[in-house]
């Protein structure tokens, strides 16, 4: 069992983009090579080894993929439990920025994260999200009433959050999980600084 203990986990019935998961297993790919890749792919459910492995950008894919395939990955590629969902969050970020990367503004990342968290709540059975600007270098994002829940995406979504502040001009950026739905706590809130 993965390092993250898990108080309450829903798997079935959310879904998200085909982009996070080819983000997922091109950073396999990419970091530790086709033959680590097709150990990941191996350790998975058929259903969910298919999903990983034909996904595309436009797809939609079963949330339970994306925690299956993320436990795969860390079990395989090793380190700690909590590092490596970080590391495919700040990929997949790099992945969704592609080339728009030189045209980002520190002066835009507060508009930015609250754009972001409408849509993914709405596209990807997230729940109610909301994203409050605390300061010029700090903002909060809250997720409640979520469909789905699983400690290892509100990792994934810490890095990646950390990438798109990076990503913006921020420095020194702190993506912390200060309450989170998994321990029974109303919303998953992550905290959000840089300079």
């Amino acid at each position: 069992m993965s390092q993250v203990e898990t108080v309450r986990e829903k798997l079935s019935g959310g879904r998200i983009q085909g982009l996070v998961i080819r983000a997922h297993v091109q950073w396999v790919r990419e970091y530790f090579g086709d033959r680590n890749l097709t150990r990941v792919l191996s350790a998975l459910p058929p259903h969910a080894a298919i999903e990983a492995k034909d996904a595309n950008d436009g797809d939609w894919c079963r949330f339970e993929t994306l925690v299956l395939l993320s436990r795969a990955i860390a079990d395989v590629c090793g380190g700690r439990e909590a590092q490596i969902p970080r590391e495919l969050g700040r990929y997949t970020a790099h992945v969704a920025i592609g080339d728009r990367r030189h045209a980002l503004r520190l002066e835009e990342i507060h508009r930015f994260c609250r754009c972001s968290v409408i849509r993914d709540a709405l596209l990807q059975d997230r729940g109610e999200c909301t994203y409050d600007e605390l300061s010029e270098f700090a903002g909060r994002i809250a997720i409640r009433s979520s469909r789905v829940l699983s400690p290892i995406f509100c990792l994934v979504l810490a890095g990646y959050y950390e990438q798109i502040v990076a990503a913006h001009g921020g420095r020194d950026v702190e993506v912390l999980e200060s309450s989170c739905q998994c321990a029974g706590d109303a919303a998953c809130t992550l905290e959000l600084r840089w300079r």
